[in-house]
């Protein structure tokens, strides 16, 4: 089977904007296999030297951008355009930051950056607000969409065609079916995580670049109005968890009144509150509770007991990679 091989380093292989009349850069037959490079997430704005200091010169117009679009001979509107990820090679290194004006919790805190370096499925972040810590690794993809059929759309927010979902269930081995509105669908990707909690609630996970191998399928006349995700079996079973409630009228304002309760927890053993709020980004689940008692939701944030202290803390000290 032909594999065609794409470099998303290079800028005229990045799309910065969603429109439907964007030229493929790239033209495959339904069943072949593209492997690409795509940047981390700031589109090689930063290094694994950056520091703090650096958020505030990035340009935002840069930021997510996607590699693409791949055109899939044959796909028409009311198509469905099948995408399987066969792997996700992380990286050598990636970065978190908190952003003081983006994510759930934007103005509270200062721009801070955290770099980590990336090995045998272990992320270890480097000096910095996060010094000390591990992670094991989970790859995903941020982005994953097609062009649409009208209008022009950043890169952010996602769109029913796809664009930034920052699903975790986007790992190897998941299936994503994308609805095709413009000949030849135009797909794109973006924006590797090498971990990232269920909400990226700080606005970042593990920012990397990595090598991606997609299968692209076409479903015939088996339309989809939004994305769909068949995902693989969950390979670690849930681990002992902390979890806090936000309950009112508005989802996002229930989820930031649980994020500010887990953030006064962690910090309250040890952790300062900017990595408190990028441990919840990192390795947090946010999740529906209850959504019929009207007019009150009920959300639930939980972090795994492990991270409940710093490392070097003492009984409970924090992550230490797979087990």
């Amino acid at each position: 089977m032909k594999l065609h091989r794409l470099d998303g380093r290079v800028p005229e292989n990045q799309q910065l904007r969603w429109r439907p009349n964007t030229p493929a850069i790239l033209e495959v037959d339904a069943g072949e296999i593209v492997e690409v490079l795509v940047p981390d997430s700031s589109t090689g704005q930063l290094t694994p030297k950056s520091t703090s200091a650096d958020l505030a010169r990035m340009d935002w117009e840069r930021v997510d951008a996607a590699v693409g679009p791949i055109g899939v001979r044959g796909a028409e509107p009311g198509d469905a355009l099948r995408v399987e990820i066969l792997s996700i090679e992380a990286g050598t290194w990636g970065w978190t930051a908190v952003f003081e004006k983006f994510g759930l919790l934007r103005m509270r805190f200062e721009d801070t950056l955290s770099t980590w370096r990336l090995r045998g499925g272990v992320a270890v972040a480097r000096p910095g607000f996060l010094d000390g810590v591990q992670l094991p690794l989970r790859p995903m993809l941020g982005v994953l969409g097609v062009l649409p059929s009208e209008g022009e759309h950043p890169m952010v927010p996602p769109e029913r065609f796809g664009g930034n979902l920052d699903l975790p269930l986007l790992s190897q081995g998941a299936r994503v079916d994308l609805p095709v509105e413009v000949p030849g669908a135009g797909l794109s990707v973006g924006d590797p995580h090498g971990r990232q909690g269920w909400g990226e609630l700080c606005g970042t996970g593990i920012e990397m670049p990595a090598r991606v191998r997609l299968r692209l399928m076409l479903r015939k006349r088996r339309p989809v109005r939004a994305p769909q995700v068949r995902s693989p079996a969950a390979r670690e079973p849930e681990a002992a968890s902390i979890s806090t409630l936000g309950i009112g009228p508005d989802p996002r304002e229930a989820a930031r009144h649980a994020l500010e309760q887990m953030i006064d927890r962690l910090a309250g053993n040890g952790w300062s509150p900017e990595a408190a709020y990028a441990i919840t980004s990192l390795a947090g689940v946010v999740r529906i509770a209850e959504a019929v008692d009207e007019p009150n939701w009920v959300l639930t944030l939980t972090v795994p007991e492990e991270y409940e202290r710093p490392p070097g803390s003492g009984r409970g000290a924090g992550p230490r990679g797979p087990r």
